[in-house]
């Protein structure tokens, strides 16, 4: 078992990047990997491969990721065409419906149908997802155990000058509320990029109309396994234990937390997540 205590509980970007990285390693052949989070510390604990078969995992998984058709359809969620986003749905494969299903979802309004974007895209301005992704990720493949080993086993310097998604809150830009500092849009960003990169690969496992659907527009909701969990036992209790009852959930292994959103100037980010007590 590996301890991975740079994804503390405290952290809604580390628990991102905890189910970002049980999806890669599912995905290459490590069907058997479990994840927790031990309620002694908050510490996310994987089962089921070596420190070294894991670099080796990511560093495989790393390989011209950047080209990947789910990072090309565009380079910022925002404007989507609804046309395009139902043609690809109608055309796409199982992976790729899934990446479709994380940042897209059709709501009927007043003015008709129309194409509504994941509550887990923080970006604006110049910072556009899709676009910021593809570049940060030749940033992790160029230091790779150097990023790795800061994103799962901490402390997170957030030295890293790549911009935040919005996901972490120890990378929000407070420049413009500080004396004598800069406006988050001219202040120099401060990220973990390896942590930043896996989070993004946890947004199959949050599909943007359940997460819509789910509470208030300021924030989002998930569970957290304390038992040992797999990639297909954590996205079916994703999908159905944040209506379960807390009591339920917890007699099973799980917990149930709030995240918040908060915005920073036009940019979103992620507060420090809640658990729910009932």
């Amino acid at each position: 078992m590996i301890e991975l205590s740079g994804l503390n509980i405290t952290n809604p970007q580390a628990q991102l990047a905890s189910f970002g990285l049980l999806r890669i390693v599912a995905s290459r052949g490590k069907p058997s990997a479990t994840l927790h989070w031990r309620e002694s510390d908050g510490s996310a604990c994987l089962a089921g491969l070596s420190w070294g078969d894991l670099l080796g995992v990511l560093g495989d998984y790393l390989v011209d990721r950047e080209r990947a058709p789910e990072l090309n359809w565009a380079d910022t969620i925002k404007g989507y065409l609804r046309e395009r986003y139902r043609e690809q749905m109608r055309t796409a494969n199982a992976g790729e419906r899934e990446w479709l299903e994380a940042y897209w979802y059709e709501v009927a309004g007043k003015k008709g149908v129309s194409l509504a974007e994941t509550k887990l895209d923080m970006t604006a301005g110049g910072l556009k997802l899709f676009a910021a992704v593809r570049k940060l990720l030749p940033v992790v493949r160029a230091s790779l155990e150097t990023s790795v080993r800061e994103a799962l086993l901490g402390p997170w310097l957030n030295a890293d000058n790549v911009g935040s998604l919005g996901w972490d809150p120890g990378a929000l830009k407070s420049g413009a509320t500080v004396a004598g500092g800069k406006a988050p849009t001219s202040a120099k960003d401060a990220t973990v990029v390896a942590a930043m990169w896996l989070a993004f690969e946890a947004l199959p496992l949050f599909p943007a109309r359940w997460l819509a659907e789910l509470g208030k527009f300021d924030e989002v909701i998930w569970v957290l396994p304390h038992r040992p969990a797999s990639w297909a036992g954590l996205r079916e209790m994703q999908l159905a234990g944040v209506r379960m009852d807390v009591e339920d959930l917890r007699a099973q292994g799980w917990s149930r937390w709030s995240v918040g959103i908060t915005r920073n100037g036009k940019f979103g980010c992620l507060l420090p997540p809640t658990p729910h007590r009932s």
